[in-house]
């Protein structure tokens, strides 16, 4: 058996936490070496027992370990990487909870996160940094950008664009064909008819727009 890589994840988040749940599977190559945030507060502490090693910058005192960033937020989670890599190269993993499903046509990008019982269905594409909830659904043909979240119990059905930076709320339904825009959120409970401006909130059954919001 191949020796566990280490591992530390970036945010110690309420994601983070649910991340404990894909280590502590057995069938995971990783130790959880510990964890990084800019929080003061949390500098000295433990998340469930692992430690808080320092701010994000510290990322490079640990240059020989893999990183997951491990926040909800598109636009966080991309300015995290990118202050990460305009200090160094760090390497980023990708997790997958035993329970998640792939087809063996399915593409993932680097330093995605596939919780218990998410699913990606046959020739989907889906980007880096980008995460799929528990028991978010993908289906078949989907192109799913980068940094985008698919929540909880959303469904995201064949034929869809996910453009980058997108969230796609817990509990929210997709109808096929679609596109939803960068940087726009699908609100919990939606469902999704026509396409989805870019960086825009849409809401409701069938959804309709809320609001504009900061570009992506």
């Amino acid at each position: 058996m191949a020796a566990e890589r280490e591992l530390i994840i970036v945010g110690a988040s309420g994601l983070a936490k649910d991340l404990f749940h894909v280590l502590e599977q057995p069938t995971q190559p990783w130790r959880l070496k510990g964890l990084l945030d800019d929080a003061e507060a949390l500098q000295g502490t433990s998340i469930l027992g692992a430690p808080v090693l320092g701010p994000v910058a510290d990322w490079v005192k640990h240059g020989d370990c893999a990183f997951v960033v491990a926040l909800g937020s598109p636009r966080v989670r991309r300015k995290v990487v990118q202050d990460m890599r305009s200090a160094g190269e760090p390497e980023f993993a990708t997790l997958a909870h035993a329970s998640a499903q792939f087809s063996r046509h399915t593409e993932i990008g680097e330093g995605g996160l596939f919780l218990p019982v998410s699913t990606c269905s046959a020739d989907a594409v889906l980007g880096s940094f980008t995460i799929a909830n528990y028991h978010a659904c993908i289906g078949h043909d989907a192109r799913i950008g980068d940094y985008c979240t698919i929540a909880p119990y959303a469904g995201v059905m064949g034929n869809i664009v996910v453009e980058d930076g997108a969230e796609v709320g817990a509990m929210s339904i997709v109808r096929q064909g679609i596109t939803i825009g960068r940087g726009a959120v699908v609100g919990m409970g939606a469902v999704v008819t026509k396409d989805v401006p870019p960086n825009t909130i849409v809401v409701g059954s069938p959804a309709k727009p809320l609001r504009e919001i900061e570009p992506f």
